[in-house]
């Protein structure tokens, strides 16, 4: 099937596009690439909207400045959309975490937490993914068995890093990866929830130190 731009159908999964070839720099790669980025970030407005429910493909492709036939040659449905939206913002964080370089526990927190609550506040989906992937099966499995499995993998790649060069103390990375995955994950919901004023007011890089300085001090008082 070819769309108005004489792109064939770029097929994807539950888990994400598939690779059109071997070679996934060429010019015809980069285009549909830069569609689906379009698409994607037209159907983050429409749901951040209306909602997932409410969202249409019709009203995403609109958004998109397409027709809904050149929509459904890069995402088979909406559920495609929604699965694909939650895998680019998962790839940007995974990416985000492979960046960071530092000499310190300090610094490696400050500068992963304050990329995240950047990205926390300009894309309100955190509540969204949550609830949808809680209803439905095939969006749980997606966030289930890929998101998350490989935003683990590299929060505990960086700590493991650290821990080598003696520059984090030996813990369990299994539980200090999702204890720190947790903190940015609820924060993200109480900001999408309004719950929080403070989570708006404060810059992220503040927001970053404070909460980087309560996990590597505790609470403890001075002894």
């Amino acid at each position: 099937m070819i769309d108005q731009d004489g792109q064939g159908h770029a097929s994807s999964s539950v888990f994400g596009p598939v690779e059109s070839g071997p070679n996934p720099h060429t010019r015809r790669d980069r285009r549909v690439a830069a569609r689906r980025t379009q698409l994607l970030q037209a159907a983050e407005t429409v749901f951040a909207a209306k909602g997932y429910h409410g969202a249409t493909t019709r009203e995403i492709a609109r958004a998109a400045d397409v027709s809904e036939g050149t929509l459904y040659n890069y995402f088979a449905s909406k559920r495609d959309l929604f699965t694909g939206l939650m895998i680019s913002r998962a790839d940007a964080l995974i990416e985000s975490i492979a960046e960071v370089r530092t000499d310190s526990v300090e610094g490696a927190m400050v500068q992963l937490l304050a990329g995240q609550f950047t990205r926390m506040r300009a894309h309100h989906q955190f509540r969204l993914f949550l609830q949808e992937a809680r209803l439905d099966p095939e969006l749980n499995r997606a966030l289930v068995e890929d998101v998350l499995p490989r935003i683990s993998r590299e929060v505990k790649g960086q700590m493991a890093t650290l821990m080598d060069a003696g520059i984090m103390r030996r813990v369990d990375p299994e539980i200090a990866n999702w204890a720190l995955i947790s903190a940015v994950v609820g924060l993200a919901l109480f900001a999408d929830l309004g719950a929080a004023p403070v989570l708006e007011t404060i810059s992220a890089e503040a927001l970053a130190e404070q909460v980087s300085d309560i996990f590597i001090h505790g609470l403890r008082g001075p002894t």
